[in-house]
């Protein structure tokens, strides 16, 4: 019975301190340890219209429709999901727009696609055929047959695979795209 009560008294003592033991190993453990917001880093795009594309035509809307999809380039044959998915309106009066672009690590490779929105597909239904099909789409030489029977009536305005290696990262856009000529500037920083 003496041993019963020890044992007793000994339970109580240990279930008592190691109730007392996480809360304050946790919250020594928090003060050292980052959280999960303050280990990524926000970085910026910003893309800027120098030549809009639909500035010709008295029937166009003056905007020109902007699909931007950003991924890590991880070497295989489909990219996973976009780091970045957004729609954008550029016009006369609006040339430039800066998106925030939260990162828990800096992808040293990526696949950029600016993409020309002629109808009204929406990202769900674009960047999943961009995701698998984006290999036979950076081909030289496509044309806008070959788009089409991928995007439809959208367009591809260009596209860049390679580093983003320094703090900063430009790649231009131009060209000439149904009559229309555009020139289009997308950095990271």
């Amino acid at each position: 019975m003496k041993y019963l009560a020890y044992l007793s008294a000994f339970l109580i003592l240990v279930s008592c301190a190691s109730k007392q033991h996480p809360t304050s190993t946790s919250s020594s453990s928090n003060s050292a340890k980052p959280t999960t917001s303050s280990l990524s880093d926000t970085y910026n795009i910003f893309v800027k219209a120098y030549n809009l594309s639909e500035d010709m035509s008295t029937l166009s809307t003056q905007n020109d429709e902007l699909m931007l999809l950003i991924y890590e380039n991880t070497q295989q044959p489909t990219l996973s999901s976009p780091l970045l998915a957004k729609t954008l309106i550029l016009s006369s009066s609006n040339r430039e727009v800066n998106i925030p672009l939260k990162l828990d690590s800096k992808p040293e490779q990526l696949v950029i696609f600016l993409l020309e929105m002629d109808t009204d597909k929406n990202i769900e239904q674009i960047e999943p055929v961009i995701r698998v099909y984006y290999e036979q789409m950076m081909k030289d030489g496509l044309t806008y047959n070959d788009v089409s029977k991928y995007l439809g009536d959208d367009d591809i305005l260009g596209y860049y695979k390679g580093d983003w290696t320094k703090k900063k990262l430009t790649v231009s856009f131009s060209g000439v795209q149904k009559m229309d000529r555009y020139d289009y500037e997308v950095s990271l920083e």
